[in-house]
């Protein structure tokens, strides 16, 4: 689970590569807060494929309670019924 999450960080961030070094890729030119939402979406879309769109494995998987997830998704415009 940690090197899926690290593999989304990297992808999210724009460092995703052969060379894993931060310093020698480019950072996206946008806030933080942005990258931190491109990030907890592409996260919960991770989980929503593995998980086919089931919400309980992917609450534990997250550490989130549903009513969050859900909240989350509602944010993000994601369905779960479209990954099943």
């Amino acid at each position: 689970m940690r090197e899926l999450r690290n593999i989304a960080d990297r992808f999210v961030l724009g460092i995703l590569g052969n060379d894993d070094s931060i310093f020698q890729q480019s950072v996206p030119e946008e806030p933080l807060a942005d990258q931190v939402r491109h990030f907890e979406r592409a996260l919960i879309e991770v989980e929503l494929r593995k998980h086919r769109g089931n919400v309980g494995p992917i609450c534990e998987a997250l550490g989130l309670p549903k009513q969050t997830l859900y909240h989350k998704m509602q944010k993000y415009q994601l369905v779960a019924e479209e990954y099943k």
